[in-house]
């Protein structure tokens, strides 16, 4: 399991999903929500620790849609 924050984390349906960023690309990556800790979901799936994520539109995004990259602010 990770945590990552609520916002990262799309309900399509019946389907969670995370767009994680590969190549320019949004990849759909569903996953499935274990609980909740503040702001933070605690997901497993095919996402990991680390990976690029969209924080932000992804309520908008499709699969495979080109996307820009920001720089994080911790």
């Amino acid at each position: 399991y990770i945590k990552i924050h609520i916002q990262v984390v799309e309900v399509q349906g019946q389907t969670v999903v995370v767009f994680v960023v590969e190549q320019g690309m949004a990849r759909q990556v569903p996953v499935r929500v274990e609980g909740y800790h503040g702001s933070k979901a605690e997901v497993a799936g095919r996402v990991r620790a680390g990976d690029p994520v969209v924080v932000r539109g992804n309520e908008r995004l499709r699969d495979g849609q080109p996307v820009q990259a920001s720089p994080t602010q911790g």
